[in-house]
């Protein structure tokens, strides 16, 4: 019985609640951006999440805060959310469940903060294409994708840049990611960095090396890391090299190409689609309206066909009255 006066108590008191805690609040100011809904929130030394905001706000802009912890339920008000913007807050915390269902999450700023631990379905958005991690010290990017690997987020952008301490660490092994393009990497230390951490971008453009120092014990695989950016017209800056090029042969894992490939194969089959469902779009609404014409075209027949057949019915009828009109009385006919 407890639970139910509590329940209901609840129900009533937190909306009140939660108008007092909005008067009291700074407003964000609501705008328009690319024809979406946003809240720009910039600088306004709020320590939690609002959930002041419209629930129809696509973008939401919460950068320069005082933020530190997003829990599970700070975005379910917000189901149309596109674009979500925490760039340098004091975040250390995201629960686990934070970003469950935002399926409609294009892009996400979580730079600048003190995050050591990443929530897993943040690689798993279904929409995401661009994340920021930059400047997290310590983030175990590495342990992160292992734990989730499939990536399946379609990324496009991924930034982890300045995300490790003093001591190098390797770079996160992505797997295939057959949409990523741009990928910063600048002012992080490496350590055994080899062909495997790009084989799976092969559609990969623009790689931020600056800053970036490499100590493999394998001296070689500096070079081999070069040469293979370099044949595949990735824009980057060079890494700089313990050796000279001339004393290592260029040898590529078979793995590596074999994963290259598979990417590869990944894109053709992503091309493929976008051009069948463009050809669908196109193609569908030109047979809706060649459909809709001829159905139009045998309505107008049909009425037209019904429209002669009542016209030859009243014709055989006013023929049949006039004959009948003109006909001798049968008393008449009688006597005659």
């Amino acid at each position: 019985m407890d639970v139910y006066i509590w329940i209901i108590t609840f129900c009533v008191y937190f909306p009140f609640i939660q108008t007092l805690t909005c008067k009291r609040e700074e407003k964000c100011k609501i705008i328009r951006v690319h024809n979406m809904k946003g809240a720009d929130c910039y600088k306004m030394d709020l320590e939690n999440f609002t959930q002041c905001l419209p629930s129809d706000v696509e973008i939401i802009d919460l950068s320069h805060n005082r933020i530190r912890k997003l829990t599970e339920t700070d975005l379910e008000k917000y189901s149309k959310l596109k674009m979500l913007y925490l760039h340098d807050n004091f975040l250390g915390v995201i629960d686990d469940e934070s970003f469950k269902g935002k399926d409609y999450l294009q892009t996400i700023d979580l730079s600048k903060n003190g995050l050591t631990k990443l929530p897993l379905e943040l690689f798993n958005l279904p929409s995401l294409q661009t994340l920021y991690l930059g400047k997290n010290l310590n983030i175990n990017i590495v342990d992160a994708i292992e734990k989730v690997k499939p990536v399946t987020s379609p990324l496009f952008h991924l930034d982890i840049s300045y995300i490790m301490s003093e001591e190098p660490n390797e770079l996160p092994d992505l797997g295939v990611l057959p949409f990523l393009e741009k990928y910063n990497i600048s002012g992080n230390k490496l350590l055994s960095t080899t062909t495997k951490h790009f084989a799976g971008l092969c559609r990969l453009k623009l790689l931020d090396t600056t800053n970036v120092s490499i100590e493999s014990e394998q001296k070689c695989d500096c070079w081999t890391i070069n040469r293979w950016l370099k044949n595949r017209n990735v824009k980057f800056t060079r890494f700089e090299c313990s050796i000279s090029e001339s004393e290592c042969a260029y040898q590529v894992p078979l793995d590596d190409l074999q994963t290259y490939s598979k990417c590869q194969e990944n894109v053709q089959e992503n091309l493929q689609k976008a051009k069948t469902k463009t050809i669908l779009l196109i193609v569908l609404p030109i047979v809706g309206v060649i459909v809709f014409v001829v159905l139009v075209y045998f309505i107008v027949r049909l009425r037209r066909q019904k429209r002669k057949q009542n016209k030859r019915i009243d014709h055989q009828s006013h023929e049949l009255m006039l004959t009948t009109d003109s006909a001798p009385p049968y008393d008449f006919i009688k006597k005659q």
